[in-house]
C-alpha cells in the first residue's frame, strides 16, 4: 500500500516520510506542518524532480524542458539565449575550421565541450529552476484566489502542447535569424 500523502509505499503499514499509518491515525511527532503540501499538490512529480531523479528528460529536451513543465515564457527565452550561444560556438567553430587541419580537432573538441557542458547544466539545475517557478506561481495564485487548493488539483505539472508550440516558435526564430543572417 502507498502513503495517500507522500505516494511511497509503506513500511510496516507506516509511512516513514510523514508518519501516516494505515489505520488512518498520525504518528505524533510527524504532525508538523509539511512545507511543500501545496507544490505536492501543484506538481504531481514534486518528488522526483525535487530529487533530481529522471535527468534524461533533462538531457534530452534541454531548454525546451521549461516549456514541458508549462514555463512556456522562461522556454522561449532560455531557447532563444540558447540557440544564440549556439550559433555564435559555430561561427568560432567555422573560424577554427578555415585555419586548417589542426585547428578542425579544435573545432571538434570546441563544439562538443559546448554541447555536454550545457546538457549537463540543464541537467543539474533545470528542476531546481521548475520548482522555484511553480513556488512563484502558486504565491500568485493564492493571491487572487480565495478557493486557490482547487486551482492547485486541476494544474497540470506537464503538457506536450506547451512542446510544441515551443518547438514552433523555435523553428520560427531560426528562420528568421536564417533570413537576417
Amino acid at each position: 500500500m502507498k502513503c495517500p500523502r507522500c505516494n511511497i509505499e509503506l513500511d510496516k503499514g507506516i509511512c516513514l516520510k510523514c508518519g501516516y499509518m494505515e489505520n488512518g491515525e498520525q504518528i505524533e511527532r510527524f504532525k508538523k506542518e509539511d512545507k511543500y503540501t501545496e507544490i505536492r499538490i501543484y506538481n504531481d512529480e514534486f518528488e522526483s524532480m525535487n530529487h533530481n531523479e529522471k535527468k534524461y528528460l533533462n538531457l534530452l529536451l534541454g531548454p525546451l524542458y521549461f516549456s514541458y513543465r508549462n514555463h512556456l515564457l522562461i522556454g522561449t527565452i532560455i531557447s532563444i539565449l540558447s540557440y544564440i550561444i549556439f550559433m555564435f560556438e559555430m561561427k568560432i567553430t567555422d573560424a577554427f575550421l578555415s585555419i586548417g587541419t589542426l585547428c578542425t580537432l579544435l573545432a571538434v573538441i570546441n563544439i562538443t565541450f559546448y554541447i555536454v557542458i550545457n546538457r549537463v547544466l540543464y541537467m543539474t539545475f533545470s528542476n531546481a529552476i521548475c520548482i522555484e517557478l511553480d513556488k512563484i506561481k502558486i504565491k500568485a495564485i493564492k493571491k487572487h484566489n480565495e478557493k486557490y487548493i482547487d486551482k492547485l488539483v486541476t494544474h497540470k505539472s506537464k503538457s506536450i502542447i506547451s512542446l510544441l508550440v515551443q518547438i514552433l516558435i523555435y523553428i520560427l526564430v531560426a528562420i528568421f535569424i536564417l533570413k537576417i543572417g
